[in-house]
C-alpha cells in the first residue's frame, strides 16, 4: 500500500500551534530589535513638545517593550491582535506623513501574511479589506491634493537615516520570514522522517516474525 507522505495525523496540529506561537513571539522580538529604534528615532526627529504625535509614539514604544519582555504571559490571540492593530497604525501613519515615499507599503506584506497565518478566513478577508480601503482612501486624498507633503524626493534620497530605516524594516521582514520558513520546513522534515521510520519498523517487524504473516491493503 502506497503511503501518503503529505497527510499527517492530528498530532501534527499541536506542532503547528507551537510553530505559530513561536513565530508570533519572534515577531515581537523582531519589533524590539528592528522597529523600536525607528520609533525612538521618530520621537527624536519629530519632537515638538508634548503633543499627540509624541504620546502616540511613546505608547507604541511602551507596548512593544512590554509585550516583547512578557510575551509568554499573553495568549496568541492577544499578541496577534495587538500586533496587527499596531502595524495598522504604523501603515496608516506612515502613508499619511510620507505618502508614496513611505516604507509602510512593505509593512502591508507583513500585515497580510500574519493575518493569513493566524486569523480565521472571514476575519482575514475583513482585515485585508480594511487595510486596502485605508490605502486607497489615503491615496485618493493625496491625488486630489487634500493632503500635501512638506518633504521632497531629495529629503528621502540624501538622508542617511532614511536609508538605515528602510534597511531595518527589510531586516525585520527578512527575520520573521526566514524564521517562519525554517520552523515550518523543519517541522515537516521531522514529521516526514517519523512517517518513514515508522513504516520501516513495521516492515522490518513483519519480515522477521517467526510465523507467516499476511498483509492486506484497503481492498483486502
Amino acid at each position: 500500500m502506497q503511503k501518503d507522505y503529505f497527510s499527517f495525523p492530528n498530532s501534527f496540529t499541536n506542532i503547528l500551534l507551537e510553530i505559530r506561537s513561536s513565530i508570533i513571539n519572534q515577531v515581537w522580538i523582531g519589533l524590539v530589535i528592528f522597529i523600536l529604534p525607528i520609533t525612538l528615532y521618530d520621537i527624536y526627529l519629530f519632537w515638538d513638545g508634548f503633543n499627540i504625535q509624541f504620546f502616540y509614539k511613546l505608547i507604541q514604544a511602551v507596548i512593544i517593550i512590554v509585550i516583547s519582555i512578557w510575551r509568554n504571559s499573553f495568549n496568541i490571540s492577544f499578541k496577534v491582535g495587538v500586533f496587527l492593530t499596531l502595524l495598522y497604525f504604523l501603515i496608516v501613519s506612515g502613508f499619511y506623513r510620507f505618502g508614496f515615499y513611505s516604507s509602510a507599503g512593505i509593512f502591508i506584506v507583513v500585515f497580510v501574511a500574519i493575518a493569513f497565518l493566524f486569523l480565521r478566513f472571514k476575519l482575514f478577508v475583513l482585515t485585508v479589506l480594511i487595510i486596502s480601503f485605508s490605502y486607497i482612501f489615503l491615496a485618493s486624498l493625496f491625488v486630489k491634493g487634500v493632503i500635501t507633503l512638506d518633504y521632497t524626493r531629495a529629503y528621502f534620497s540624501y538622508s542617511h537615516l532614511n536609508w538605515i530605516v528602510d534597511l531595518l524594516i527589510i531586516f525585520f521582514i527578512s527575520y520573521v520570514s526566514v524564521f517562519s520558513m525554517f520552523k515550518f520546513f523543519n517541522a515537516y522534515k521531522i514529521e516526514l522522517m517519523n512517517h518513514i521510520n515508522t513504516e520501516e519498523k513495521i516492515k522490518h517487524t513483519l519480515e522477521y516474525l517467526p510465523v507467516p504473516v499476511a498483509t492486506f491493503n484497503k481492498n483486502r
